[in-house]
């Protein structure tokens, strides 16, 4: 009788390691169910990163060929500025000039030719260089 309750009892515990095994085995087939989704996930970020790095080269490059126009715009515009000031100053410096010229009336080193007949009266001819400096000076005022 001690045999046959021994050899029951490893029956019972034969049936528990079965019943052990197929848990085990159910756990092991979701896990490598979950490896193979885990693998697919892997390589997709794989992918990603890859893109992503391709992209980060062609933004360097974009970058680098735009701020090679943009430095040689601003050289140019530097450039013109300095060249703008120039003109500025070569500006105010003549119209400093004018104004010191304004009062003194302008010599002429040739003769004046006098027509042969008499103008009528009130038909004189003005004097179009002092006008002339005169609309000069006041236009460069109101420039500055």
């Amino acid at each position: 009788m001690v045999g046959y309750v021994l050899e029951g009892l490893v029956a019972v515990l034969l049936l528990v390691t079965v019943g052990y095994c197929y848990v085990l085995d159910r756990q092991l087939r979701a896990l490598r169910s979950g490896q193979d989704g885990l693998k697919a996930i892997i390589e997709g970020l794989d992918g990603a990163t890859a893109r992503a790095q391709a992209s980060i080269t062609d933004l360097r490059t974009a970058a680098s060929g735009i701020g090679n126009d943009v430095s040689e715009q601003i050289s140019r515009g530097r450039a013109l500025a300095d060249e703008l000031a120039i003109m500025v100053d070569a500006g105010n410096a003549l119209a400093d000039r004018l104004e010191g010229n304004r009062g003194a009336k302008p010599q002429r080193t040739a003769p004046r030719v006098v027509a042969q007949t008499k103008p009528a009266p009130g038909d004189e001819p003005a004097d179009d260089a002092e006008n002339w400096e005169e609309s000069l000076l006041k236009a460069l005022r109101e420039a500055r």
